[in-house]
């Protein structure tokens, strides 16, 4: 080859040089394996989410019952979310969680009330399922008992207040000839609820199964009851909220201004609620936040903790007693204790009933909230416990009715409580010890 230096006779020519390959990185290919595990790994996630809301899906119609599968994935959705599968195209379609605790002049209307019979006195009962049953109670020890009860799920201290006071507003303002009101006005307190006194609805605080009524966020200014109605006040008001934008963005406005319990990621709805793998997520978020919530006003030990809950609490109370008085009727205000609870509404609260000299039963001392005996699986009382405060409660209603007097009948007081010694039964059920 031409220009080509041989080798020297005997020797082996020189060996050409060979271009040099590059040799992989042991990172990267470390890196692209890691891509590719992720890259199926998220793959196979969202293969399971799709299954789980394939397999799972909550029913489109809200008064379908959904299984506890479907259930079960549905508890992280978000609150709007989960509003907007309870409501129909009206009040009628929507489900009975749905309709159930609003305190319109139409749903007040709806309740029945049982008229007194034989001259027996009339009780109005104003609370959660908890009074609900208790007055129950009342109807079957008396049959003759004139009685009426408003409730809403978990109805906390806000909404029985508010509930007394609408409800008898609209006693006032009925036609003669209507039901007169009652004489005797009982207050339902659930130690449990005391924490929705810090919320606008039942829609925060209970996040997992979200109730859509609202109430009143009462506030204590210079000593004096305050009461911030809620944009929302209606159950059709709620469907036209959800549905415009800028309603929307009022209501959230005014719950993050006033309720405790509001979170933006938990309330609003998002993409996110398309995930159940996102909402079993969000829903732990929402279990520690209601938990920072709950922990700021009650202690399992101290009991209720926080001051301006506990002064807003006696507020509710006495301003209870005092509208009831101003009407004339007998206040009594019953103290229901939740399962390990113990007494820490009566210890919050004795001071001031007793300073107000308002007629009071503690649960406590019938049902204890420290024996899981007092209670059934859901969590309300036994038969037998309802029975108990029922009894108890008449046997209050009888001694206070022996020092007051009627003005709207011709009997006075004394004869209805003697009548309500003769209806009483001949055994009683022993406080639990």
């Amino acid at each position: 080859v031409p220009g080509q230096r041989l080798a020297p006779q005997g020797q082996s020519p020189p060996a050409l040089p060979t271009p040099s390959i590059p040799t992989p990185s042991p990172w990267r290919h470390q890196g692209l394996k890691g891509l590719a595990i992720l890259g199926w790994t998220l793959a196979g996630l969202a293969a399971i989410d799709l299954a789980i809301n394939l397999l799972f899906a909550y029913p489109k119609d809200p008064n379908q019952p959904a299984s506890s599968l479907a259930t079960y994935f549905n508890y992280g959705r978000s609150t709007e979310g989960k509003l907007v599968q309870l409501l129909g195209a009206s009040d009628a379609q929507s489900s009975p969680l749905a309709q159930a605790g609003w305190l319109t002049p139409e749903a007040l209307a709806s309740h029945p009330s049982r008229p007194a019979r034989n001259g027996a006195p009339s009780i109005a009962l104003y609370g959660m399922s908890f009074t609900d049953q208790i007055g129950k109670a009342l109807g079957e020890i008396d049959p003759d008992l004139g009685l009426r009860a408003i409730a809403a799920p978990s109805g906390g201290p806000s909404y029985a207040l508010a509930a007394y006071s609408a409800d008898q507003a609209q006693w006032e303002r009925s036609p003669s000839g209507q039901p007169a009101q009652p004489e005797v006005v009982i207050l339902g307190i659930l130690a449990h609820s005391v924490k929705s006194l810090q919320s606008l609805t039942g829609a925060t605080w209970l996040f997992e199964s979200p109730s859509a009524y609202t109430y009143p966020r009462y506030r204590l200014q210079n000593g004096q009851l305050t009461a911030i109605p809620p944009l929302v006040e209606s159950l059709a008001k709620l469907r036209s909220t959800l549905a415009d934008p800028a309603q929307g963005q009022a209501y959230r406005a005014q719950l993050a201004q006033e309720d405790a319990f509001y979170h933006p990621l938990l309330f609003q709805a998002s993409p996110l609620d398309a995930s159940s793998t996102l909402r079993l997520l969000r829903r732990s978020l929402a279990q520690r936040h209601q938990a920072q919530v709950e922990a700021r006003i009650h202690d399992p030990q101290a009991g209720f903790i926080d001051p301006a809950t506990n002064q807003l609490l006696a507020a509710l109370v006495t301003d209870f007693a005092q509208q009831a008085r101003d009407r004339n009727q007998l206040p009594i205000v019953l103290l229901i204790d939740s399962q390990n609870y113990d007494d820490h509404l009566l210890q919050v609260l004795q001071p001031s009933l007793s300073a107000s000299n308002i007629p009071y039963l503690s649960t406590n001392s019938l049902a204890q909230a420290s024996d899981p005996r007092s209670y059934v699986a859901d969590g309300h009382f036994t038969a037998e416990n309802n029975r108990a405060i029922a009894q108890s409660l008449l046997e209050i209603i009888d001694s206070e009715l022996n020092n007051l007097e009627t003005s709207n009948s011709g009997m006075n007081n004394s004869d209805q409580s003697n009548r309500l010694l003769q209806t009483q039964p001949k055994t009683q059920t022993q406080p639990k010890s």
